[in-house]
């Protein structure tokens, strides 16, 4: 009998992917299709050879720590989750299986494989060092893109970006009269970066800055910052305003702790009483920059539970927290669970004309977490935040730090935007779920 052995050689596949990621977003602008394409064979190929590769492991070379099985336990509970909702839909509608398919298909390239993207850094796992510098220098490549558009927007060539964001299917960018939209932002052109989205963008920076304290480059770090500045994404803002508080608590940095956090404080103070003084006494033709930045976090809050009448234009107590606590008020026994995946894909819902399917529409993208929960139930978030938020903070050491501040970021995000949907952004998250769950090599210093 005649063996055939094939070696693959999966590293420069793998850097390939990386290198893909940073440039797919305007890639799309010019050739949808073809980069949509790629985009799931490279992680398709990576991810079957990465799985591949871990069933061939024998016992004697363990590969996990023991806290590797809180992720497990987690993508385990996705993939059942994702395989029986399919076989429950299927059944329970007269649509033809392949429509569902099609949609439970979408849903898993978009968010759901980035969870398990940690597992195709393992083959390479004695190169580790290696893929760390690359992505190194693609977070230095995002922080110059970040701050050149800047520059280049307000010297006339906001048109550029524009035009790019538009082609690449993200999100419509409003006119320049658009005062406080996703347009503009304190007077200044918001950036669209390499995610095609400024909240996005600015967790991106947030990771940037992480890596560059990691590394101990000063300088670099400090561009990140620039760069997370220029975003003006208050989500941003926040979650590296919380993440500083963790550093320096952990770090024992208690007096400028506590600066911070009065800081802080004072901040929303001053902010609430500026609020509460133009929402009585200032017309919103005569807000100022700052006005406008006040009354979209207001507007973002009072999303939460509210929606705007379409016929009166009067705020309605029907936004996403309501849906969420009506439906399970109906359906209690899917409180553990969940109600499944829900579908972005919008255009196609309306051509299956289904009124079974558009029960499982995308419930929000401005509450990541609220539509998590509804999707996942009880037992979902709570593997969530044990993943990226519970065990990262409880098992902190001097030697992981970095990664669960990266792996708290994406907690700390889900309050707002699904940054998970920009594979951009989350591979950096999978790399820290790969070094903070499923890397064993204690000699490693940061």
């Amino acid at each position: 009998m005649t063996i055939i052995k094939y070696e693959l050689n999966y590293l420069p596949v793998l850097k390939i992917y990386l290198w893909f990621t940073l440039i797919s977003m305007n890639l799309r602008a010019f050739i949808k299709t073809p980069t949509a394409l790629l985009e799931i064979i490279l992680w398709g190929y990576l991810l079957t050879l990465a799985l591949i590769y871990i069933s061939s492991i024998s016992y004697r070379e363990k590969i996990l720590n023991s806290q590797s099985y809180v992720f497990i336990l987690f993508i385990v509970y996705l993939a059942l989750h994702f395989i029986f909702t399919y076989i429950i839909r299927v059944n329970a509608t007269d649509l033809a299986f392949y429509n569902i398919l099609f949609l439970h298909f979408y849903e898993l390239q978009l968010s759901i494989v980035v969870y398990f993207l940690a597992l195709i850094f393992i083959p390479c796992i004695k190169k580790i060092n290696e893929i760390e510098l690359l992505l190194l220098l693609l977070l230095k490549i995002s922080i110059i893109y970040t701050i050149v558009e800047f520059v280049l927007s307000h010297s006339g060539f906001r048109y550029i970006y524009e035009w790019l964001n538009y082609h690449s299917l993200s999100f419509y960018v409003e006119p320049e009269g658009s005062v406080g939209g996703r347009g503009i932002r304190f007077g200044f052109w918001r950036p669209l970066g390499i995610t095609g989205g400024t909240q996005i963008l600015g967790i991106l920076h947030v990771i940037s800055t992480i890596y560059m304290v990691k590394h101990k480059q000063l300088f670099w770090a400090g561009l990140s910052i620039l760069a997370l500045i220029l975003s003006t994404s208050f989500t941003a803002y926040l979650v590296f305003s919380i993440l500083s508080i963790i550093y320096l608590f952990y770090n024992r940095q208690y007096f400028l702790l506590l600066l911070l956090i009065l800081l802080g404080v004072s901040v929303i103070i001053a902010g609430v009483i500026r609020y509460e003084y133009i929402s009585l006494y200032v017309n919103n033709y005569d807000y100022t920059r700052l006005d406008h930045a006040l009354d979209s976090v207001y507007g973002f809050a009072a999303s939460f539970s509210t929606t705007i009448d379409p016929f009166t234009y009067q705020l309605i107590d029907d936004g996403p927290f309501q849906t969420v606590t009506r439906y399970f008020s109906n359906n209690p026994l899917e409180l553990l669970l969940g109600t499944g995946p829900s579908y972005y894909n919008d255009g196609f819902l309306i051509k299956l004309d289904s009124d079974y399917i558009d029960q499982f529409a995308f419930l929000t993208s401005d509450f990541y977490f609220l539509s998590y929960f509804y999707e996942y139930g009880i037992v979902g978030s709570l593997l969530l935040l044990s993943v990226f938020f519970i065990t990262p903070l409880l098992r902190i050491n001097k030697e992981n730090q970095f990664d669960a501040y990266v792996l708290i970021s994406f907690a700390l995000s889900t309050a707002h935007y699904p940054i998970h949907t920009a594979k951009v952004c989350f591979i950096y998250i999978a790399f820290s779920i790969f070094k903070f769950y499923l890397y064993t090599d204690k000699n490693e210093k940061y």
